[in-house]
């Protein structure tokens, strides 16, 4: 995390950063697969681990600190389920179905 990037309020992925002036959204093409929140930050050994377990998120040793586990786009349109119980509710907002897309196994 950047020091001056402390956070509160909502989370929102994709939306437009507000500064207090107009901006420019900018578009991403793309998607986000295992939404994982900390709040503590991941140094080098977590992310090792992190890209060495794959799906087993729930197995590795950094689990516990985790607040939010969200594998996104694998529950049935538009819901967002936290693997962790914390963030309930979760769904898609502004998607339509087809925007939950099969990400294959490595």
């Amino acid at each position: 995390m950047q020091a001056d990037n402390a956070p509160s309020g909502q989370l929102c992925i994709g939306k437009a950063v507000q500064s207090g002036h107009v901006t420019n959204a900018v578009s991403w093409d793309g998607g986000v697969n295992n939404l994982i929140l900390s709040n503590t930050q991941m140094q080098g050994p977590q992310l090792d681990e992190y890209f060495q377990t794959g799906e087993a998120i729930s197995s590795a040793e950094y689990y516990a600190d985790l607040t939010t586990w969200a594998k996104l786009g694998e529950d049935t349109y538009p819901t967002v389920t936290d693997q962790k119980g914390n963030a309930t509710g979760g769904s898609l907002v502004g998607g339509a179905a087809n925007d939950f897309k099969d990400v294959p196994e490595a």
